[in-house]
């Protein structure tokens, strides 16, 4: 059998932004995981590489996890006010 491969979703430059969103991807059931979280020189200006928080997922979850990213979150102020 042949085991799933993971691929970078996206790339961050602070670790919460990228906490964030690998929580709303495990909310809806997609595994993820973080890489590069220790590297002093994320989010610098002083470098030109790939040095930023990268959320890795499984590939077969790739479109899942374009849909729930590209798909506008609801206002819950308005049902709370009701």
């Amino acid at each position: 059998m042949k085991q799933d491969q993971t691929i970078v979703l996206r790339e961050f430059s602070s670790l919460g932004e990228a906490s964030i969103v690998q929580g709303l991807l495990e909310a809806n059931g997609i595994e993820s995981f973080l890489s590069n979280v220790n590297n002093p020189f994320t989010g610098s200006i002083m470098t030109d590489n790939l040095s930023g928080i990268r959320l890795h997922i499984f590939e077969a979850d790739l479109e899942a996890s374009q849909v729930l990213l590209n798909t506008p979150m609801e206002d819950d102020s308005a049902a709370s006010e009701e």
